[in-house]
């Protein structure tokens, strides 16, 4: 086996460094049961939050975004949810892309600045 250069070990330092640690999964949690909480709140009681993408297939870093599958029941018009994530202090830079292929809300969870996709169904 051939034997590790500098450079080999400098990528291995920098993948340690910004792979998610423990508490960036925490905080991935969190904030999935903070989006839960305020869909529920609205008034749709089967809400449902998945995240999917980097975070959950171990290939995420600690500036990673988060991306969540809010599940309905149906799929929801992106601009009246949007208002309603708005409404949690938590959240800002909130927006909706409606004309998206699949609409999404874009917003930035503030106490940990993770930036987070929602798309709905």
């Amino acid at each position: 086996m051939p034997e590790k250069s500098h450079f080999d070990d400098q990528i291995l330092d920098l993948e340690k460094e910004k792979e998610l640690k423990l508490k960036d999964h925490e905080a991935r949690v969190r904030i999935c049961s903070s989006i839960h909480e305020v869909f529920i709140e609205a008034g749709y009681t089967n809400c449902l939050v998945y995240p999917y993408g980097s975070t959950l297939n171990g290939v995420g870093f600690s500036d990673s975004d988060l991306d969540l599958y809010v599940d309905l029941g149906f799929t929801g018009d992106s601009l009246k949810l949007s208002k309603s994530l708005a409404k949690d202090t938590d959240f800002v830079n909130i927006k909706a892309v409606p004309n998206a292929r699949v609409p999404i809300v874009k917003a930035v969870h503030f106490p940990s600045g993770i930036k987070c996709d929602l798309s709905f169904g």
